[in-house]
């Protein structure tokens, strides 16, 4: 009897079994990770766009329906959740709730919200050890580090810890889930099944963009993958059927015949364009051959399929029947590119260009490691490949946007994980010596000479896997155990009194802390964190950035009874310990949008520092530190700040407004002054 394959090793219930634990110990290590941070500081969510994802949930289980409007934020238009948001979104998470109150009764959704990054996100590590096993031979140490890598490193756990129920959590798992069938639709030999795994990677797909809306990497990238192919003459039936109907239903999805998945339209767009023409040209590159005419026979099927394609987008781009791209996107795919001055834009951390080295400075090494080695050998490999093409992309879209490194985490564990199956092949080459049959059965090799033999592939397992992912695991277990959930001392103060006193009244803040308001206190704010509306973060700005009479005008307008001020956020600069800094705090962002700064404190710092900061602060020698100029304590935010801090220090530190009244200082159970709320003179709530 001919002895068996590995493949037919692996298969069967013990093979299961085996595959069944090495994932499940993945998973596990990925849920111990993320849940320290609940663990530690309790059942909170992170001061951030976590806050509005619950509310509309609780409204959706309380309703039964999304709400079709939101009052408390962008008053008085406000705008419809389901139109903006991914509401896919709210409604898995509301029947992750009902299941979880049907094994605990009297959960309240609180926790469930809480917890489900931590139990849900490492869900994606079964679709990468599958992908890992696939493209591996059925491997089960190069799956399993894949695995692991996806669970535990950094890159993965950043915005999927407890406590931050956001897209990310979500959306990885079904995006590993439509890689893995992807490529499985690419490597069937009957077309039947290519058919079928091509379908499922499309319902993941779908599912994927109604969960993260903003970003659908794989969306834009399979038919774009295509076409490189089509270029190469490499294409073939079962590559436009895996990399080209999930794409459409993606497209079909946003018509509405997937009801409640995705109510964002992405049939007319500038991305969507370029999938149109990959698509058509897909099927041009397809069909060419089978045409008799002699214009087929003279022309390249390659040439009419780019054709086609750059037909489609100078077509459709003519036409004008698209739309262009966002500020946020266009940052997203051109990280360097100049946004317009006053940019809302440019001043939100998370959508700044840079943080690949911080997120992933430990298995960047062995990813690109991996990545090279990966493309040198299996170039000719569609598969690998296609794991080679989008590791490169969503490395490049982590550089160019804070917020994705998530996105590149289950590629960038592939191809770290590729060095432990090239020590592997090393391992089994090796290891073949010691067999009976080559040795004879008298001999015996000695324990040291096994490991002198073995010493380089160990050498490679540890250097290259264990080390990385013990690195990467015990940096993620660090942030989880030190993110801190909920409000600060000083804010919890400040949102009970707005609770007990300006309920369902409208406040002026910045938009940072829009939906920490509304969560904490039913209070109806001018924009909260979504960014919708740049045109009235602008007035916003203007107000703060402008006179006393500037910023009544503002409430007068919009009938605001109440301005509330972080200062800590605000005017607080964290490198020095001093409030009313150049240096430090959100009115950098404030003035920037506001248009007061000639030039950029993000781009163009030593300008910004040499013409806009001698305006508003001069340096004082014998103090050692900077102190605002006249100028700027006519800006409401520098005296409304001052003033609140004078009256907690109990000093004089500039003069008293007119038109605002201090009511509460949050933080002097602390002895910090942290949020400083004043009553409007003349405008009363409701």
């Amino acid at each position: 009897m001919p002895a068996k394959t590995r493949k037919e090793n692996s298969r069967g219930l013990k093979g299961h079994l085996i595959d069944s634990a090495l994932v499940l110990a993945a998973y596990a290590a990925g849920v111990f990770i993320r849940a320290q941070s609940a663990l530690k500081y309790g059942v909170k969510l992170t001061s951030d766009d976590p806050l509005l994802h619950y509310m509309i949930t609780r409204y959706l289980i309380e309703h039964g329906h999304l709400p079709h409007y939101w009052p408390l934020g962008w008053h008085p238009w406000s705008y419809d959740p389901a139109r903006v948001l991914p509401v896919l979104h709210y409604y898995l998470g509301a029947l992750i709730y009902r299941l979880a109150a049907l094994v605990k009764p009297g959960i309240s959704l609180l926790e469930v919200v809480v917890y489900t990054p931590a139990f849900f996100a490492p869900l994606m590590v079964i679709p990468v050890y599958l992908t890992a096993k696939l493209l591996w031979d059925g491997r089960r140490v190069p799956a399993l580090a894949a695995a692991m890598l996806a669970s535990v490193s950094y890159p993965a756990v950043m915005r999927t810890i407890a406590g931050f129920y956001r897209h990310e959590q979500f959306a990885l798992p079904f995006l590993a889930a439509s890689f893995y069938f992807t490529l499985r639709a690419m490597k069937e030999e009957d077309e039947s099944k290519s058919l079928l795994f091509a379908g499922l990677s499309g319902l993941t797909l779908v599912c994927a963009a109604g969960l993260w809306a903003g970003f659908r990497a794989l969306y834009d990238g399979y038919p774009l993958f295509l076409l490189g192919l089509m270029a190469f003459d490499w294409a073939d039936l079962r590559d436009y059927l895996a990399l080209a109907l999930p794409s459409g239903y993606v497209i079909l999805s946003s018509i509405a015949l997937y009801p409640h998945l995705n109510q964002r339209r992405v049939y007319i767009g500038m991305e969507t364009t370029l999938v149109y023409g990959a698509l058509l040209a897909g099927a041009v590159y397809l069909l060419w051959p089978r045409l008799r005419s002699d214009l087929a026979r003279k022309v390249d099927r390659r040439i009419a399929a780019l054709a086609t394609f750059g037909a489609v987008i100078a077509v459709l781009l003519a036409l004008g029947v698209y739309k262009p791209l966002t500020a946020r996107l266009a940052r997203v795919v051109f990280p360097w590119i100049e946004l317009p001055k006053g940019s809302v834009v440019e001043t939100v951390a998370e959508h700044r260009p840079g943080a690949i080295g911080q997120s992933m400075k430990i298995i960047l090494l062995p990813a690109l490691l991996g990545l090279g080695l990966m493309f040198l050998e299996r170039r000719r490999d569609k598969e690998h490949l296609l794991v080679v093409y989008f590791t490169a992309l969503t490395l490049y879209f982590s550089y160019s946007i804070v917020r994705l490194p998530p996105l590149a985490s289950p590629f960038v564990a592939l191809s770290a994980a590729y060095l432990t199956n090239r020590a592997w092949d090393a391992w089994e080459s090796r290891a073949k010596r010691f067999s009976a049959g080559r040795r004879g059965k008298a001999k015996k090799i000695s324990l040291s000479r096994k490991i002198k033999v073995l010493a380089l592939p160990i050498a490679m397992v540890v250097l290259f896997t264990v080390l990385p992912l013990a690195g990467t695991a015990y940096r993620s277990y660090q942030l989880a155990a030190r993110y801190r959930l909920g409000f600060t001392q000083g804010w919890d103060d400040a949102l009970s009194y707005m609770r007990e006193n300006a309920e369902r009244q409208t406040a002026i803040s910045w938009w940072d802390y829009g939906y920490w308001l509304a969560y904490g206190s039913d209070v109806v704010t001018l924009a909260d964190g979504l960014t919708i509306n740049s045109t009235q973060i602008r007035l916003i700005a203007r107000g703060f950035m402008g006179s006393e009479e500037d910023l009544l005008d503002l409430a007068m307008r919009f009938n605001a009874s109440y301005v509330v001020i972080d200062l800590l956020g605000e005017v607080y600069d964290p490198y020095t310990g001093q409030f009313l800094s150049p240096h430090g705090g959100k009115w950098l962002a404030i003035g920037w949008i506001a248009g007061e700064f000639e030039y950029s404190p993000y781009t163009e710092p030593y300008k910004f520092g040499e013409y806009d900061i001698p305006r508003l602060f001069q340096y004082v020698q014998e103090a050692n530190r900077y102190f605002p100029t006249d100028y700027a304590l006519q800006k409401s935010l520098f005296k409304l700040s001052l003033h609140a801090i004078s009256e907690f220090q109990n000093q004089t530190y500039g003069p008293a407004p007119e038109m605002f009244d201090l009511v509460h200082i949050g933080g002097k159970s602390i002895g910090v002054p942290n949020v400083a709320i004043y009553r409007v003179r003349g405008i009363e709530g409701p």
